[in-house]
C-alpha cells in the first residue's frame, strides 16, 4: 500500500464518524464520494463473504456430528 493510502477500514471508520453521510466522510478524508462508496462496498462483500463461510462451517460441523450419530447407531 502507497505511503498515505486509504484503507477500506479507514473509510468505514469515518463514514460512521460523519453520521453515515458519504459527501461528509468524503471531505474529512480528502477522497472522492466514489472512493468511498467503493470502500463501503469491499467492506460490505467481505462481510457477507465472512458471513456465509461462518454459516457453512456450522452447517458442516452439524452434518458432521449427525453422521457421527448414525455411525454410531448403526
Amino acid at each position: 500500500m502507497k505511503k498515505g493510502a486509504l484503507t477500506d477500514s479507514q473509510v468505514v471508520s469515518t463514514y460512521i464518524a460523519s453520521d453515515f453521510s458519504m459527501a461528509e466522510a468524503a471531505r474529512r478524508l480528502g477522497c472522492s464520494r466514489t472512493r468511498t462508496r467503493c470502500a463501503l462496498a469491499r467492506r460490505s462483500m467481505a462481510a457477507q463473504i465472512e458471513y456465509q463461510a461462518r454459516e457453512f462451517e456450522q452447517r458442516k460441523f452439524a452434518l458432521l456430528a449427525e453422521l457421527s450419530r448414525l455411525e454410531i447407531v448403526r
